[in-house]
């Protein structure tokens, strides 16, 4: 009986979000890692609902530099540059970093989800004025990540986090920009 007790006990005060860090920390706080993802986009415009679907959305993040990709699109931040590669078109767009681009690099992603706080089942995540969002678990366990804004919902799903090694993830930002449209809109 007292093993029954101190088991719904778990179930009912054991912190979710707080487990899943847990278990990921080690990643989190490596400074390098891979988070792979499901991001279903939902744009609304004049009351009608489009969406879209990326089952190979990833993000790496190293010494202060995120890669961004998707099935058609490439965005690399840096503390100097930003570099958005349009892969359907073959354009590559490269500019100045600007302010939230700089914070978005400073980001403490631990940090963030531990300051986080519970309601209506979901975890209400903050950073400055940049986003609000949530993280929800399903019912296995897995993190949901929701961004709401005006017109535009995005939903990342199925997140997983990797280690990287530090030589193959060197290479991955920088864009050959052979057969590549460079608009470099750069102050020079």
């Amino acid at each position: 009986m007292k093993l029954v007790l101190l088991f719904l006990f778990n179930i009912v005060f054991s912190d979710i979000l707080s487990d899943w860090l847990a278990v990921n920390q080690n990643i989190i706080n490596s400074g390098l890692y891979k988070i792979s993802f499901h991001q279903k986009d939902e744009s609304i415009i004049e009351n009608a609902i489009y969406s879209q679907l990326d089952t190979s959305a990833n993000l790496i993040i190293f010494d202060k530099k995120i890669r961004y990709e998707t099935q058609d699109r490439i965005v690399i931040f840096n503390k100097d540059s930003s570099m958005i590669l349009n892969k359907k078109y073959n354009q590559l767009f490269i500019d100045e970093a600007d302010n939230n681009s700089k914070m978005l690099i400073n980001i403490d992603l631990a940090k963030i989800l531990y300051s986080s706080y519970f309601n209506d089942g979901c975890y209400d995540v903050k950073y400055q004025n940049i986003f609000s969002s949530k993280i929800c678990f399903d019912d296995l366990g897995d993190p949901v990540f929701k961004i709401f804004n005006q017109n535009m919902n995005i939903e990342l799903s199925n997140i997983k986090l990797d280690q990287l090694d530090s030589l193959n993830a060197k290479n991955s930002f920088e864009i050959e920009n052979k057969l590549l449209s460079v608009f470099d809109l750069r102050i020079k």
